[in-house]
């Protein structure tokens, strides 16, 4: 089936290009952009690339070898230096036993600052330090190392030299601390602690002479964390804008394969130390003349990054030189650079086919053009063309030919058809203008006779026929212009329309809307006046003006009742949104009717009432809390009605503040539970919370004491002191009786000097100890009066509870009173049980 359908496919493509030229034209056109550019654009998109990899590997190489240039440099200079200082008189004589070996090694301290070198050591022939400019004490044996055998057999050398942590302190005691290299922290490298130090390291034999000693001079440069060295090396290597787009170039000496010194151009302070280089640079140990070229990661950045080997004088192959930069700008310059070339040769492949492309469009649109035109000329389009669009070519010329035929063909047809329109379209114009149109239309001549006039003119002025309305003149009809002074008005007002009143055929009269135009027809000058009867206009205006009237009337009245309102009034939609907020309302809540207008109500006022929306709220009063602008809540009543109009439903709040109402009430229900005398309960209060609290206890079976207490003497406190004196004893009885109990304990004034208590969860021992703690309070208790101090004592009277058999309080009380007559018979201050 897919070969079948390749084939259809095929034989469609072969019989459109037998069969229509433009087809033919558009494949030939499109030929250098569909084949041609995709093949030059591989091209060079795999030879680039592969110049381009070979023009950057030849850059790193090139780079490489500078910095091994510069490190042999560094090398050379060191030993050149180091066989300057053995020539010298001076540090030969402090070398050869007849100097003092402090101010041996503070010579060698200067030589060594001023050569920039990190040490300098003399030593004997077996390697034993003899004094040093780096505090390295006499007898120290030094490490055996290539330059070291050099230098005894008398040959000057240098070499670069790896030396192990524990060799260290024969050159300096400070290096093992000092050039120790902690784990690094970059992510694209594996971190490594290096311990060890990499030297350039040269030594040279001191001339021979029969009362010298043999001595070796030894000294060098450290390359562990020598930022001066790779600083120096990196400038050299990448000089400031030497790197595309302002690039950053890095260097970097590896002890092995550990990183002991590196340079990054601008980051000066994040030099990757104490980093292991890849793996596939370990490879190159077992052949110190190779290199490693490629690309890595460094920082979130690919690097164009060579390794070289760094090789000591045993030819061993002791670390590494590396050397990088991005390798992103050399591939956009690449990159651009081709896409630039590609983008010309696209354009220019592109800009030929388009030339060819339109070239034979139009070719083929011409070829069209005229095939359509021959079409409609046969199906009987006399006025087809082929028209003047046709260059002056071949083409051109036949076009123009054909042309001139068919205007000599089409030209009488031409004249009769031209005559037959004209008075189609007069006959059109004539029957939309006088009978079609809504309004009354009539043309008047210049001496205001009806000229013509449409039925619908007729009918406004009460005719049947049009004919009678012909025979009246315009000021017939009109009661107020006559049409010199009718033109008048209209030319000289901005409006376009003129208010009149016309006559109809009864004598009645309505109010109109006329326009008017002229217009010269056949030498005559006529008018051309349309009118509309607006009586219904009229009466609607007027009832329009009367509501209108009447509703800012009405307005007017709810705005002065809504300013002169004492009780805050809120206008609410059917969204519970402030739509009016009356000045008794700014005044309760603290805030401007334009500050609260467009909120929710419920940022003023929280209703008691749990429902959702003011519909299921409904009508009446509800009571609530009310906060103002500064956070203060108090007591409200909210009176809410409701009203509609013909869109909108809308809640009308009338709020009250009922802060003095509440208190009012509180007090009263205070003053009608609390004893005036004594501020405890009275009697019925106290009967009513003992009445809860037996039905608890009947519940909870928990046990419950009740106590009836009774001032001593009391009368004779009267017949002293007078009831003012009794009074103020029955005051202080009260307060001292409150301060023992707790706040559950119910305490109550039955009458003159009786009272109650009932102690709820209180078996017969919590009873005995609150006794005793009542009997010390009231005997301890004073009262001044008069200038004198009062003393009294109480009986108690006290029992238990049953709550399956005292289910009501008669019982128990009759049990604590005859308990409280024989504490009274006993002596009195004191407490008898029931």
């Amino acid at each position: 089936m897919k070969l079948l359908a390749q084939a259809g496919w095929l034989g469609r493509l072969r019989r459109a290009w037998k069969v229509s030229l433009r087809f033919r034209l558009i494949v030939l056109g499109l030929m250098p952009v569909l084949l041609a550019f995709p093949l030059v654009i591989g091209v060079l998109v795999v030879v680039g690339g592969q110049r381009a990899d070979a023009l950057l590997s030849a850059q790193i190489n090139g780079e490489l070898s500078g910095v091994r240039n510069f490190l042999e440099a560094a090398k050379s200079d060191t030993q050149t230096r180091i066989g300057e200082m053995v020539r010298s008189g001076r540090l030969d004589a402090l070398s050869n036993g007849r100097g003092d070996a402090a101010a041996l090694g503070e010579a060698l301290a200067t030589l060594a600052r001023g050569s920039g070198l990190d040490y300098l050591l003399v030593a004997g022939a077996d390697g034993t330090v003899l004094a040093s400019s780096s505090g390295v004490l006499p007898g120290v044996k030094l490490p055996d190392s290539h330059v070291i055998r050099q230098a005894r057999i008398g040959v000057a050398s240098a070499a670069f030299e790896r030396f192990e942590a524990s060799e260290l302190k024969a050159f300096s005691p400070r290096f093992r601390q000092q050039l120790g290299i902690a784990a690094g922290s970059d992510a694209d490298l594996v971190a490594a602690t290096e311990t060890r130090g990499l030297f350039i390291n040269a030594a040279v034999h001191f001339p021979l002479s029969i009362d010298a000693p043999d001595r070796i001079l030894v000294g060098g440069i450290v390359l562990n964390k020598n930022s001066a060295l790779i600083e120096r090396m990196r400038d050299v290597i990448f000089p400031v804008g030497a790197l595309p787009d302002q690039g950053e170039g890095m260097t970097a000496i590896f002890l092995d394969d550990v990183s002991v010194a590196a340079s990054r151009q601008r980051l000066q302070g994040m030099r990757p130390l104490g980093l292991r280089a890849p793996t596939a640079v370990a490879s190159m140990a077992a052949n110190p003349s190779a290199s490693w070229i490629g690309v890595q990661r460094f920082g979130g950045v690919d690097y164009m990054t060579g390794y070289a080997p760094l090789v000591d004088g045993d030819g061993r192959n002791i670390g590494l030189v590396s050397v990088g930069f991005p390798d992103a700008p050399y591939r956009r310059m690449i990159d651009d650079l081709l896409a630039a070339i590609g983008a010309l040769l696209g354009l220019t492949l592109l800009g030929v086919s388009i030339v060819f492309l339109r070239a034979g469009d139009d070719l083929t649109q011409r070829l069209a053009q005229m095939a359509a035109t021959m079409s409609a000329v046969r199906r009987g389009d006399r006025l087809a063309r082929v028209g003047r669009t046709q260059r002056p070519d071949e083409i051109g010329i036949l076009g123009k030919h054909f042309d001139r035929l068919l205007d000599t063909i089409s030209r009488q047809d031409a004249r009769h058809l031209a005559a037959q329109r004209v008075i189609a379209d007069e006959a059109s114009r004539w029957r939309a203008l006088f009978e079609n149109t809504s309004v009354g239309v009539v043309i008047i001549d210049a001496d205001g006779s009806v000229f013509a006039l449409n039925p619908k003119f007729a009918a406004m002025l009460g005719y049947d026929d049009v004919d009678a309305v012909k025979r009246l003149r315009l000021e017939d009809w009109d009661e107020l212009f006559s049409l010199e002074e009718l033109v008048r008005r209209l030319e000289n007002s901005a409006e376009p329309l003129v208010e009149t009143r016309h006559r109809r055929r009864d004598g009645s009269t309505y109010p109109a809307l006329v326009s008017l135009s002229r217009a010269h027809w056949q030498g005559r000058l006529l008018a051309l006046l349309t009118m509309r009867d607006i009586s219904q206009q009229k009466i609607a205006d007027a009832e329009l003006e009367r509501r209108t009237a009447a509703l800012r009337q009405s307005e007017a009245r709810a705005r002065a009742f809504l300013d002169t309102a004492l009780d805050a009034v809120v206008v609410l939609d059917e969204q519970a949104r402030i739509v009016e907020f009356n000045p008794a309302a700014e005044r309760m809540f603290g805030r401007a009717s334009d500050e609260v207008r467009g909120q929710a109500l419920a940022l003023l006022v929280t209703l008691q009432a749990d429902s959702a929306t003011l519909a299921e709220l409904g009508e009446g009063s509800h009571e609530g809390i009310g906060t103002d602008g500064d956070g203060r809540t108090f007591p409200i009543e909210l009176t809410l009605g409701s009203m509609d109009d013909d869109e909108h439903s809308w809640h009308v709040a009338i709020i009250r503040d009922v802060t003095e109402r509440k208190a009012a009430e509180q007090e009263m229900q205070r003053l009608a539970n609390v004893d005036g005398l004594t501020q405890v309960l009275n009697r019925r209060a106290w009967s009513d919370g003992a009445k809860i609290l037996l039905a608890q206890a009947n519940r909870t079976l928990a046990p419950m004491s009740l106590l009836s207490i009774d001032a001593d003497h009391f009368k004779q406190i009267n017949d002293t002191w007078g009831h003012l004196g009794g009074d103020a004893v029955l005051r202080a009885l009260a307060q001292t009786l409150s301060a023992c109990l707790r706040e559950s304990d119910l305490l109550g004034r039955l009458g003159g000097e009786e009272f109650a208590i009932l102690l709820p969860d209180t078996d017969a021992l919590g009873t005995k100890a609150l006794i005793e703690r009542l009997l010390q309070a009231v005997r301890a208790c004073r009262v001044d009066y008069e200038g004198q101090t009062l003393s009294f004592t109480v009986s108690i009277g006290v029992t238990l509870l049953d709550p399956a058999r005292d289910d009501e309080l008669r019982s128990a009380f009759k049990r604590a009173d005859d308990a409280l007559y024989r504490a009274k018979r006993e002596g009195r201050d004191r407490a008898c049980w029931g």
